[in-house]
């Protein structure tokens, strides 16, 4: 789930200079513009991808081609604010740590 928002103004660089990495502000539903998400008949790939990807940097990502092959592969669909509800149906629940080491 990637949302587009609108700040009043943005940070300073915080990580990778050449992707635009910054430390995110306070984010509001108010501010969002635009809900991005995979189609959900994606979800067994994303998850596959996402797993692959989790702890890399952008810039190892950029340079990998499984990350190219990917996004020529998924597109994101789009909403805007107004479809939330839409935008949120048939995702998944999240999952939720285990409590006292269970």
């Amino acid at each position: 789930l990637v949302l587009a928002v609108s700040v009043p103004a943005a940070p300073g660089e915080s990580g990778e200079s050449d992707f635009g990495e910054v430390t995110r502000p306070p984010v509001r539903w108010r501010d969002v513009q635009a809900v991005f998400r995979d189609d959900p008949g994606s979800a067994a790939t994303v998850g596959a991808y996402a797993d692959t990807a989790r702890g890399r940097t952008l810039a190892d990502l950029w340079t990998d081609e499984a990350t190219h092959d990917f996004l020529a592969e998924h597109d994101l669909l789009w909403f805007d604010p107004t479809e939330l509800d839409q935008a949120l149906d048939e995702l998944p629940e999240p999952s939720t740590p285990p409590v006292n080491g269970d």
